[in-house]
């Protein structure tokens, strides 16, 4: 007896095999991180999260925006671990990104050891076809409001990982795109050109005070808040504030304990310490409750 299988049941088939490395839009939700990063662009760092572009449809544009809100990295030992980066880099332009050029993102320290996806989650995305003669906007498509790459690869204590993540634009129809990631263009291993595409907030991140949590950033959890000099020296004494409102101080360690809000929502902490400053915001979600059934 012969079995056929039509050319759509093969592709199918193939696709569910093929587990290796793989790219999606999505809009699955993510645990609450174990770690949060702020925003930083250190000098030396063993992780480096760098954005390209694979060439496709940006030719058609003039130039293509695209704001980055957060990063986020997963250990490949445990689906529920993962860090949350806050870019130095939000916005840059695809268009300065073709082929081998990046631009970096982030540049800082993370735990050490082998992950498995990296996603980018984006806010916005603003572009002008090089046809159009009035600069406006076209709008270019990202179901789910984030960018995912499974694609695994190792941090080490004494190296650099530099992560490309590629995003390319596809043309679905007469004047609308899609942006996508490119997994064939990205990982750990791929020949890079640094480039600018953006720099508001590179400056202050070198030279401010770097700001992370130890612990699970949701409602009411007592977390631990290590602040840091761009130099990644503890910043003993620096004034924390959580929403505006001051609780304490940072040790010797450059550590602080707090508790966070009650209230899921947006919490914005913030570090002075003489002309120095640092900020670091977080997204409390409400914790979803476990039931056992039988």
């Amino acid at each position: 007896m012969r079995i056929l299988i039509s050319p759509v049941a093969l592709i199918v088939i193939l696709s569910l095999l093929f587990t290796g490395c793989s790219s999606s839009n999505t809009s699955e939700e993510l645990p609450v991180p174990s770690v949060v990063l702020s925003p930083s662009m250190a000098d030396s760092a063993n992780y480096r999260v760098l954005v390209s572009d694979e060439k496709n449809a940006i030719d058609d544009f003039k130039n293509l925006f695209v704001t980055v809100t957060k990063i986020g990295i997963q250990t490949a030992a445990d689906s529920e671990n993962w860090t949350q980066i806050t870019p130095a880099i939000t916005t840059f332009d695809l268009k300065l990104l073709i082929g081998e050029n990046a631009t970096p993102l982030w540049s800082g320290n993370v735990t050490r050891g082998k992950y498995e996806k990296v996603f980018i989650y984006i806010s916005e995305v603003s572009g002008v076809l090089a046809s159009a003669t009035d600069n406006k906007s076209v709008t270019v498509r990202l179901p789910g409001g984030k960018l995912q790459i499974s694609k695994p690869f190792t941090i080490s204590e004494n190296t650099t990982t530099n992560f490309v993540f590629d995003i390319t634009v596809i043309k679905t129809g007469s004047d609308k795109y899609i942006l996508k990631p490119e997994v064939e263009m990205s990982g750990a291993d791929q020949k890079i050109k640094e480039v600018k595409a953006g720099a508001e907030r590179q400056d202050k991140a070198k030279s401010g005070i770097l700001l992370r949590i130890d612990g699970k950033a949701e409602p009411a959890a007592e977390v631990t808040l290590l602040a840091t000099s761009g130099k990644k020296s503890p910043l003993a004494g620096a004034t924390i504030s959580m929403d505006g409102t001051n609780i304490g101080t940072t040790g010797a360690d450059g550590k602080l304990k707090i508790i966070l809000p009650d209230e899921p929502g947006e919490v914005k902490i913030s570090a002075v310490s003489g002309n120095i400053t640092g900020e670091l915001e977080l997204e409390l979600r409400a914790i979803k409750s476990k039931t056992k059934s039988g």
